[in-house]
């Protein structure tokens, strides 16, 4: 059985925001935001690079069958991605607000939360299109 990158991710990516979502105001926390903003690039980036060659295909008049499948499923994934940019950018609000506020509040594990969730679409969603995660 192939072992792919995004299968090792389905554990530590969660598994590092829940850890985040404790330590909210360490260093911790802000690694787990930079790991999390290299994946949307990267992933994202690979994602409208894929877009535009198969769109290319389909000026050209040469797109298949195949290609209109995956075409369908990258759109969907680019706005599962642009769902979790808005989720990732809502943390690091929240981050921001921890380390500036005297008084502790559940934001910024509630957002650590929401991007844990919305990893595992990513996760599902690269293996699914054979995209290699970070």
């Amino acid at each position: 059985m192939k072992k792919t990158m995004a299968t090792a991710w389905i554990f530590l990516f969660p598994a590092l925001l829940f850890m985040v979502s404790a330590c909210a105001t360490t260093n911790k926390a802000k690694q787990g935001a930079m790991i999390s903003q290299q994946i949307y690039e990267e992933v994202s980036n690979t994602v409208v690079e894929q877009i535009t060659e198969i769109v290319k295909a389909a000026d050209a008049g040469t797109i298949t069958s195949v290609q209109r499948k995956t075409l369908a499923d990258l759109s969907e994934f680019k706005k599962i991605l642009n769902k979790y940019a808005e989720a990732h950018n809502t943390y690091i609000t929240a981050l921001k607000i921890a380390e500036t506020s005297s008084t502790k509040t559940n934001d910024v594990g509630k957002q650590a939360r929401e991007l844990a969730i919305m990893s595992s679409q990513i996760i599902d969603y690269c293996d699914k299109l054979g995209i290699k995660l970070p």
